[in-house]
């Protein structure tokens, strides 16, 4: 046997006792829940006895070797788990399960509500009592609670409420509500029986009812975290919305300012100030509103 043979046998002896080592590395690995290298690799592993075959798939941010035709199986809570070879789970939590349980949220995340997170605050904000327990969170209405609707039933006049004032501020969104819907106008008590603030305020979703009309600049934040994201969230309309800040002393020159509030064109980003009865562009009947509401 000459000695280029004798290096065949040999290096064929080599690769297969590296080949046997890998493989045998890939199983063990694989029934530890062990993680693997490259995305769409396959190998197979002895569970309970049988040989199954597995892929190497991400499992959250991580590469892990899962048994290939397992079946996913989905708890109470939004999150999922996984079967790895060898018996071990990996759970995967989807973004609701740790927001509405753990009051752990990030913007797009779906809120106790049943409403998509479109902000996080540093402070507690939109602390209101009678219409809203606060919070560091923002979340939208899953729909819309009005639709093409006047602001509010009286159109003309200044609403006020002793100690209280409008605002267009982030976290002013309850307090405006309040506003609207327990302060007076022209004599009347309560200034708003009916259009976008007295629905926010009487809506409810998820066995809450805390929800609000949102500020101008809450509305803007929806505008820019939701509609905007992509891909687009909150289902929104190509309409306008409805804030729930009166524009008050300052407006355009010509104007009655206590006819008009801020809306926000949701097709294009734009706010503009706006008849409380009409629609923004077209001066029809009413725009859409969502409902807000402050958790965490």
């Amino acid at each position: 046997m000459d000695n280029s043979h004798k290096n065949r046998i040999f290096s064929s002896i080599v690769v297969f006792i590296i080949f046997s080592f890998a493989s045998q590395h890939v199983a063990q690995a694989s029934q530890q829940g062990g993680s693997c290298t490259k995305a769409g690799a396959t190998a197979t592993a002895k569970v309970s006895g049988k040989t199954v075959s597995l892929l190497c798939k991400k499992i959250a941010t991580k590469l892990k070797w899962v048994q290939v035709n397992e079946p996913v199986s989905t708890t109470l809570t939004g999150s999922t788990t996984v079967l790895i070879a060898g018996s071990t789970t990996v759970p995967v939590s989807a973004p609701t399960s740790k927001c509405a349980i753990n009051k752990i949220c990030a913007v797009g995340d779906i809120g106790p509500g049943g409403g998509v997170v479109f902000y996080v605050s540093d402070i507690t904000i939109d602390l209101v009592s009678g219409i809203s327990a606060g919070g560091k969170y923002l979340e939208a209405a899953p729909s819309d609670t009005s639709s093409l609707s006047a602001w509010c039933n009286d159109t003309t006049n200044l609403i006020t409420l002793t100690g209280s004032a409008f605002s267009s501020a982030i976290g002013s969104g309850a307090l405006n509500t309040l506003i609207m819907t327990t302060g007076s106008a022209n004599g009347a008590t309560p200034a708003c029986t009916s259009g976008a603030g007295f629905d926010a305020a009487n809506y409810s979703n998820a066995g809450l009812s805390d929800w609000f009309l949102p500020s101008k600049d809450e509305l803007n934040l929806m505008y820019t975290n939701l509609k905007k994201h992509n891909p687009s969230l909150g289902n929104f309309s190509e309409i306008a919305y409805w804030s729930s800040s009166e524009v008050g002393a300052t407006c355009k020159v010509g104007r009655m300012c206590s006819n008009f509030v801020w809306a926000q064109v949701f097709a294009t980003g734009g706010q503009g100030e706006t008849g409380k009865g009409t629609r923004s562009l077209q001066r029809t009947s009413g725009n859409n509103a969502r409902a807000i509401r402050a958790f965490g």
